[in-house]
């Protein structure tokens, strides 16, 4: 352990919340201008698309009584994530499984980083505005619809589900009706705009999903733009945080 992650865990819980919100960010950016808000502390939170764990061993960092749920479904970075919240025990439970509207085996389309693999092609955009990522293969992974991994693991509540599914996303929020309409209080979702091309509607649809489960959209972080003589500016990807309507969970 370094000795900044001594400090970070050492931290009462109050005095990383005043830390953080001291520092001058505007506009908003980063997991951590979201977690700095949030006024509760929370038990459960759900990493969807955890990748190697950076963002779960943050959570686990930042809140000492909450309980992890990391899912990734590709096997070697499974793996990396394995090794990555290691020293949290129990308080990380791993899953090797994605989520969907129906459980299934499908094909994962691997690529040269792992933050980019995808249940989707990449698309013309895409690939314009990142070559860099290139296509290496395809893995064949479990997915299983949210509602039924919540009635098996009998959680009957969720306080954060963070969701980074690269372009997967709608998929996700139709497989957990039950748990987003019910039992989940906030949603830090990321919104790939390139995944499905730039003239695509599926960002609207994200929204008017989260809407019509009961969620007030409060924030956008981590806004990433593209700009090219091509393009022009482009929004590439945002996070979006939602929350519970008629409830007050940030400040």
């Amino acid at each position: 352990m370094t000795l900044k992650q001594f400090v970070r865990r050492a931290m009462p819980l109050a005095v990383k919340k005043y830390l953080y919100r001291r520092r001058p960010l505007l506009p908003p950016t980063g997991l951590s201008w979201a977690l700095c808000r949030l006024e509760l502390q929370p038990k459960v939170i759900f990493d969807i698309g955890a990748n190697i764990g950076e963002v779960t061993c943050e959570m686990l960092d930042f809140f000492p009584a909450v309980t992890v749920y990391a899912f990734e479904p590709a096997a070697t970075t499974f793996r990396l994530l394995e090794g990555n919240t290691r020293q949290f025990g129990e308080r990380v439970q791993r899953h090797q499984i994605g989520f969907s509207q129906q459980s299934e085996h499908a094909w994962l389309n691997t690529t040269t980083f792992h933050g980019t693999n995808s249940l989707l092609p990449i698309s013309d955009d895409f690939a314009r505005i990142a070559p860099h990522i290139q296509g290496t293969g395809k893995e064949q992974i479990r997915l299983v619809c949210l509602d039924d991994f919540v009635q098996q693991q009998k959680i009957s509540h969720i306080d954060l589900v963070k969701i980074d599914v690269e372009g997967w996303e709608r998929q996700v929020l139709l497989g957990g009706k039950y748990a987003f309409s019910s039992i989940v209080d906030i949603v830090l979702l990321e919104i790939s705009l390139a995944r499905h091309g730039f003239g695509s509607d599926e960002y609207v649809e994200l929204l008017r999903l989260m809407h019509d489960y009961g969620f007030d959209l409060i924030a956008f972080h981590d806004i990433a733009y593209h700009c090219s003589a091509e393009y022009g500016i482009r929004l590439f990807q945002i996070d979006a945080v939602f929350v519970r309507r008629g409830k007050v969970l940030f400040a």
